[in-house]
């Protein structure tokens, strides 16, 4: 149209005409952030979309609401600018439906539109527009608060991201202790089972044999040892007394435990001779164990009509004999551990037996390791040298009372350390036959 003619052409959404705009000085190109332009008037939408180029954002343009909703979706920009006044679909029912799109919810709305006034203002912001810009529009103002909210925005995705991230190591940290909790159970109830296996292999009561008594004590420790006792029948005048200590801890040192007590009990009224008996069990238990584990036992027969001890070991400690005029004395006996040595035949040469002569009011003590290998808070060891001195203190009390006591010093000593071993005790005393004994 001739400019003569004076007509005017439909304003721009300008503060100032097109030709008299001074454009702001030169800044750094932001790089392609995306916008979405909705809005019905075509000059409008064009010039806009021109501006925000020369600026260096990507422009994508819709004329109506819905349009405006299915480029959202599909593109999801950086950022929407949105007119109030459209046909079909306002801007209000455009925010609306953006915002309750999980696709759309988190892109910035600015609504820009010259319905400016308080309630429209509020109206815009309550449905969850971002910012609102009253046409006609500063493109300058315009610029800053798009970069503005980019900038938000950015931080908003990144510190979006940081909380996905830290979801996700919590979900794994979850996962990790879930997985540590059932292995716990598991161990926890394997623990238990052992317990149980280990507890049901220990005899209720000790056998009852005219001329001598018993007594026994087990001491658990925090983790399941394979310590094992029994006293068994062998004709009126003699008794078997076992202790074995299975190494390792749990469920396979309880089972272990179990094999042996059945092992010996096959064979303990067959084979009269400790040392026998002893290589016997070896043969018969060296093929069950594991490579690595190995068992130490005593076998003593106790004859209360001849008063002798006759006993071998593998590789487990000697009994401690207790006279009844105050003599302690360690009786030490020879002999390789059960599963140590692995020949062809799984067999060892015999242990070496020894016997003991002993008087009426004599004590027997058989213990396994868990008692003398202590160690308190300085590391120092209890040792047999301590033992036989708690005995002879505690002697002259009853066999219960006697072993109670030694195992009251054995804990003291140890104080505050961690308990590495269970401890098991068997005490046997002679008592006369007849009056005159």
């Amino acid at each position: 149209m001739s400019a003569n003619s004076g007509e005017r052409g439909p304003s721009l959404p300008l503060t100032e005409t097109a030709p008299r705009h001074q454009s702001a000085p030169p800044r750094e190109k932001r790089g392609a952030d995306r916008i979405l332009l909705i809005d019905d008037d075509p000059l409008v939408r064009e010039y806009t979309r021109v501006r925000l180029a020369a600026e260096g954002f990507s422009v994508i343009t819709a004329d109506s609401g819905r349009d405006g909703i299915a480029l959202a979706e599909g593109e999801l920009p950086d950022l929407i600018l949105l007119d109030i006044r459209m046909p079909g679909m306002d801007g209000y029912e455009v925010c609306t439906a953006l915002k309750k799109s999980e696709l759309t919810r988190d892109i910035p709305v600015f609504f820009l539109s010259a319905q400016g006034d308080t309630k429209n203002r509020v109206q815009g912001l309550d449905i969850g527009a971002d910012d609102f810009i009253q046409k006609p529009f500063n493109p300058d103002e315009l610029f800053a608060r798009i970069r503005a909210r980019m900038r938000i925005a950015e931080l908003e995705k990144e510190n979006r991201h940081l909380l996905a991230a830290e979801r996700a190591v919590n979900e794994r940290l979850a996962a990790a202790l879930a997985e540590l909790k059932e292995k716990d159970d598991l161990l926890m109830e394997e623990l238990r089972l052992a317990r149980r296996i280990q507890e049901g292999l220990l005899p209720v009561r000790l056998l009852e044999v005219s001329g001598a008594d018993f007594a026994a004590r087990y001491r658990p420790s925090g983790e399941i040892g394979g310590d094992l006792y029994d006293v068994i029948p062998i004709s009126k005048t003699e008794f078997g007394v076992m202790i074995a200590d299975v190494s390792g801890h749990g469920v396979p040192a309880a089972l272990v435990a179990a094999m042996t007590k059945v092992t010996l009990s096959t064979w303990a009224n067959v084979i009269s001779s400790p040392a026998k008996l002893l290589k016997k069990i070896n043969e018969e238990m060296t093929p069950l164990l594991r490579l690595g584990q190995f068992l130490t036992m005593l076998f003593g027969v106790v004859n209360v009509e001849t008063r002798t001890l006759r006993f071998a070991t593998a590789g487990h400690p000697g009994p401690i004999v207790v006279r009844r005029d105050g003599k302690t004395e360690q009786v030490e006996a020879a002999g390789l551990v059960i599963g140590a040595v692995r020949t062809d035949t799984g067999t060892l040469s015999e242990p070496q037996e020894t016997e003991v002569t002993l008087r009426p009011g004599d004590r027997i003590v058989f213990y396994t390791d868990g008692l003398t290998e202590v160690h308190n808070e300085a590391a120092e060891l209890y040792g047999e040298e301590r033992l036989l001195q708690s005995i002879s203190r505690h002697r002259l009390s009853t066999l219960e009372r006697m072993i109670d006591g030694i195992l009251e010093e054995s804990e003291r000593f140890r104080g505050s350390a961690p308990a590495a071993d269970d401890a098991a005790v068997v005490a046997v005393e002679l008592i006369p036959l007849a009056p005159d004994d």
